[in-house]
C-alpha cells in the first residue's frame, strides 16, 4: 500500500515540475561537471535498484524518481513570469521579487539575481546566443542589469 502512495506523490509531484518546464523560454547552460554529477547520481539510482528491488513496484518507483530528478534538474531557466531555480523551497521567483541581475560574459553568460532586499537569490550560466533575449526579458520586466564584459 505504501507502494502506491510513493508513486502517486512522486508523480503528483513530476505533473507539477512539468508545468514548470512549460513555462521556460530560456533555458539554462549546464556545465560539464553537473552534467558528470547527475549521470553519476542516475546511475547510482540505476545501481541500487537492480540490486535491491525486490518486485516492479520497486523498479516503478525508482523510473518514477529518476524522471522526477531529471525533470527537477532541466527546470532551471527564465520564463515569462520569473526566474524558475531548484530549490528546497521556493522554486520560482516573479519579476516583481528580483530587483537586479549581474551578468557577467565570455563564452557563456554568468547571472547572478538579486531580491528586493539585495541577497543572491540564484546564479545561472545561459549560452551566449541568448544573449539578446535575456536582455530584452530583464529589461522588459523593469530589472536593473549590470553588465561586466569578461576578456
Amino acid at each position: 500500500m505504501i507502494n502506491y502512495f510513493v508513486i502517486l506523490m512522486l508523480l503528483i509531484l513530476l505533473a507539477k515540475q512539468i508545468t514548470f518546464i512549460r513555462k521556460i523560454q530560456i533555458r539554462t547552460k549546464k556545465s560539464t561537471f553537473e552534467i558528470g554529477v547527475f549521470s553519476v547520481a542516475l546511475i547510482a539510482l540505476a545501481v541500487l535498484t537492480i540490486f535491491f528491488a525486490k518486485g516492479y513496484m520497486h523498479y516503478l518507483i525508482a523510473l518514477t524518481g529518476a524522471s522526477f530528478l531529471l525533470i527537477n534538474w532541466m527546470k532551471q531557466g527564465l520564463a515569462s513570469s520569473g526566474l524558475l531555480i531548484v530549490s528546497r523551497g521556493k522554486e520560482e521567483y516573479t519579476w516583481r521579487e528580483i530587483s537586479s541581475a549581474k551578468i557577467k560574459t565570455s563564452d557563456k553568460i554568468n547571472i547572478d539575481f538579486f531580491n528586493t532586499s539585495g541577497r543572491r537569490i540564484a546564479s545561472h550560466s545561459y549560452d551566449m546566443k541568448y544573449y539578446k533575449d535575456l536582455m530584452k526579458l530583464l529589461r522588459y520586466n523593469k530589472v536593473k542589469v549590470d553588465v561586466i564584459k569578461s576578456v
